[in-house]
């Protein structure tokens, strides 16, 4: 799945992921979900080695593969997908973020709205394409849904995609299922 020269290809891979929703079990729910992403995250590798891939490919997309795991009830509860885009596109240091990003082109985010927290056992995220304000949405927001077990898969394609979510659900409706 990696190629002989990944070392030189990738970038870090900083996902931000964004908690939406606040309830009495969110906390518990919250930090339950961020563990599942990690547990994935090591599923996956473990799968890669046993299919042969090179450790020391594993470990360059292992150290590259980063979350920022983003809560705050004061900022954040309630917030739609759209609001969360609006936000993520307000608070991303583009200079210094984007271009040093998977997707410099692609404002990508995970999100955990309460859809997500309360289908824990799903293993699905949301995946979020931001579009700044003033730009038409149906050209730049796009969201679709994610089995974590599946999230480096995803950016793997990603890093090859040109225009984003858009190369995965142009054929589906926003929240399509990747699934690898």
């Amino acid at each position: 799945m990696f190629p002989d020269d990944c070392d030189k290809h990738h970038k870090p891979w900083k996902s931000t992921i964004y908690q939406t929703c606040y309830s009495p079990k969110s906390d518990q729910q919250w930090d339950l979900l961020i563990n599942n992403i990690y547990t994935a995250k090591l599923a996956r590798f473990r799968i890669y080695r046993e299919q042969g891939e090179d450790p020391k490919h594993i470990l360059i997309i292992t150290d590259n593969l980063k979350l920022d795991a983003c809560s705050d009830l004061n900022t954040l509860d309630g917030h739609t997908i759209e609001a969360a885009s609006q936000y993520y596109c307000d608070v991303v240091d583009e200079p210094l973020q984007m271009t040093a990003s998977l997707t410099p082109d692609h404002k990508i985010f995970l999100l955990a709205d309460e859809d997500v927290l309360q289908d824990l056992d799903s293993g699905v995220l949301k995946v979020v394409q931001a579009a700044p304000s003033g730009n038409d949405p149906e050209c730049y927001f796009q969201w679709m849904r994610l089995e974590s077990i599946f999230l480096i898969d995803f950016c793997v394609d990603l890093e090859n995609s040109d225009y984003g979510l858009w190369d995965f659900i142009w054929e589906e409706q926003p929240g399509a299922l990747y699934t690898g």
